[in-house]
């Protein structure tokens, strides 16, 4: 009796499920899951017909990149944390504080988002601050948030007579000049400008130019003399104050060239350090 070998059944092949080429769908916290898609995408390469054999599509090769940024990172016998982008905020905001320039600031904020969210709000929207002695809202955010004052470079107030549009303030301060006013309610006002103004300064050490115009103020650079003197970057002073150019109350008017600063002396020998001094008077 002859038997017949019975042919063994076979499952038939389960067609292979392609990957997706959605890049939302791959989480960059995971470098396991972009491997293995990685490996099933090039498995399906020699199953392209004819003359697309081992050829990917434009969204088959943009997939395959973005798979490598995942992995990269974890490449190595160590996570790579050399990335700038991947630095926490506090070592972002020490990199800024070396970069005094806006347009240098600019240009790093356009480098990717992190940047941007990080530089712009934070530096480059305080380099440079442009406000009237009466901006009590100005001096009084930057008296209260030391770190915000570090951050200028660049400060000149301006003449009460100035046009707003020609204002310069960190679009961050919401108060109004109003509402400051309020909690002075009583005082001497110019006095408790002059304050405010005076703790702001004490605040900006990173300060390195500063301008004053001042035709049409009750308040005098004086009392602000020795803040500025203390600023160590200060490099650049800018005067433009008509009081300057008074004689002094017990001087006669006739006699000229006096200062109503009695210690004027004093005064120029503390600005030596600074290179470049400017006194305009306006007429």
């Amino acid at each position: 009796m002859s038997s017949r070998a019975t042919p063994k059944k076979t499952n038939p092949r389960k067609p292979l499920q392609r990957v997706s080429t959605d890049l939302s769908h791959y989480d960059r916290s995971d470098p396991f899951a972009a491997i293995n898609a990685l490996r099933k995408l090039l498995s399906f390469l020699p199953n392209n017909p004819g003359a697309h054999r081992y050829k990917m599509t434009p969204d088959e090769h943009r997939l395959t990149m973005h798979l490598l940024t995942i992995v990269e990172p974890f490449v190595g016998p160590t996570i790579s944390h050399h990335n700038i982008t991947r630095m926490p905020n506090e070592i972002l905001d020490e990199i800024a504080s070396y970069v005094d320039l806006k347009r240098d600031l600019l240009s790093l904020a356009l480098t990717c988002h992190r940047m941007r969210d990080v530089f712009l709000p934070n530096h480059f929207r305080y380099r440079v601050v442009k406000a009237k002695v009466s901006s009590m809202r100005v001096w009084h955010h930057l008296a209260a948030c030391r770190a915000s004052a570090q951050k200028i470079r660049r400060l000149e107030i301006m003449d009460e007579r100035s046009s707003e549009s020609e204002i310069i303030i960190p679009p961050n301060i919401t108060t109004t000049d109003a509402d400051v006013e309020s909690t002075y309610d009583g005082l001497d006002l110019p006095a408790e400008q002059e304050k405010l103004l005076v703790s702001a300064v004490a605040e900006m050490h990173g300060l390195q130019s500063f301008k004053w115009s001042r035709t049409h103020s009750l308040i005098s650079i004086e009392s602000l003399w020795p803040t500025l003197l203390n600023c160590p970057q200060l490099s650049l002073v800018d005067l433009n104050d008509n009081t300057m150019f008074l004689p002094l109350e017990d001087q006669d008017p006739e006699e000229g060239g006096g200062s109503n600063y009695a210690d004027e002396d004093t005064i120029v020998s503390s600005l030596l350090r600074i290179d470049l001094l400017r006194l305009t008077r306006e007429f």
